[in-house]
């Protein structure tokens, strides 16, 4: 009985250190990935800020939003690769505060009146796709939406006939 008593201390022991080991292990591992992950993270000098404020281009992009021209300017500029322009890319978006805005909603078509004649008459004659375009560049809508109208317009002239 006593050589059992001992056995299970040695085993519960035995099993301490091993948890005791591995939770070193793990935490070894975990602060050199967290070492190297610091040392990729895109870091900014002075001089790199000054160039990209100065480069004209570079501004524009930002100014307008084109993250992904700004990506391949910074990349031309500094030769670092795309991913790392892109994290240095949106690091600076948000270093910048570069406000974060949607694509503006597409315009609602205007519902058609009967002033448009020339659209009509475009229908009628089967010319579809110049009623789309014509509806499109005249309204500003996108092109889904005018497809739509000019679509509802076929088929009220169907119906009327």
């Amino acid at each position: 009985m006593d050589t059992m008593f001992l056995l299970g201390i040695y085993i519960g022991a035995g099993t301490l250190i091993l948890i005791a080991v591995l939770t070193v292990i793990v935490w070894r591992m975990r602060r050199n990935l967290l070492r190297k992950l610091a040392e990729r993270a895109p870091k900014f000098s002075r001089d790199l800020l000054d160039a990209l404020q100065k480069d004209a281009r570079f501004r524009r992009y930002v100014a307008s939003r084109r993250k992904i021209d700004a990506i391949w300017r910074l990349d031309e500029l500094t030769h670092m690769g795309l991913k790392e322009a892109k994290d240095a890319v949106d690091t600076y978006f948000e270093h910048a505060k570069v406000p974060q805005t949607r694509n503006p909603a597409p315009k609602k078509a205007p519902p058609h009146t009967v002033t448009d004649h020339g659209l009509r008459r475009l229908i009628e004659q089967g010319r579809i796709e110049d009623a789309v375009e014509a509806y499109r560049l005249f309204t500003g809508v996108d092109v889904y939406t005018a497809r739509d109208v000019v679509e509802r317009m076929r088929q009220q002239s169907k119906n009327q006939q």
